[in-house]
């Protein structure tokens, strides 16, 4: 019941679940059966457009997830001998936590790791490690959750990473160029 608490409308459930999908959480994913079943009926007649603050009137509000994990794009990132993998909710708090410590060192002054959104393609190398490529940017495209977006230029609106896991290193760590 406290899920229904931060789950606010239906398209933030939907994420939600998208979410659980993503990861490979069946488990976790079977326990909103109910609570897919029970919200539609609290939430029967309520208005959809919740407010804004004052000081938001001309902002949308943004209820995608910071990250989306892109299987299907594994073989387009990396060579022909890595293999598909999955990320678990840890790997996934890893990668973040490593990334903003990469940008706080790199001396990033001004960029919020929170207004970024990321697509991380894992995989397994030909030695056996979990590799994950991130590509993250701040000028979010309407097809980001299911298309791998490339971008030429675009500041530091625009990053790629290459994460080793078990070693937690990076093997590569760039942000776009500018026009």
């Amino acid at each position: 019941m406290l899920l229904l608490l931060i789950v606010t409308d239906g398209w933030q459930l939907a994420q939600f679940i998208k979410y659980f999908y993503l990861v490979g959480n069946y488990k976790n994913m079977i326990r909103l059966i109910p609570l897919v079943i029970v919200f539609p009926l609290v939430c029967w007649g309520q208005n959809p457009d919740i407010p804004l603050p004052s000081g938001f009137k001309n902002q949308v509000r943004d209820t995608t997830p910071p990250f989306v994990v892109l299987l299907k794009f594994s073989a387009f990132v990396f060579d022909k001998t890595a293999k598909k993998t999955t990320l678990t909710p840890k790997e996934i708090t890893t990668i973040r936590r490593l990334l903003k410590q990469k940008l706080k060192d790199q001396g990033t002054d001004g960029i919020e790791f929170d207004k970024y959104k990321m697509q991380l393609i894992p995989s397994i190398n030909k030695s056996g490690a979990k590799v994950v490529f991130v590509n993250a940017f701040c000028i979010i495209p309407s097809n980001w959750l299911e298309e791998f977006i490339l971008v030429k230029d675009g500041g530091k609106c625009y990053y790629q990473a290459t994460i080793n896991l078990p070693r937690r290193r990076f093997l590569s760590f760039s942000f776009n160029g500018e026009a």
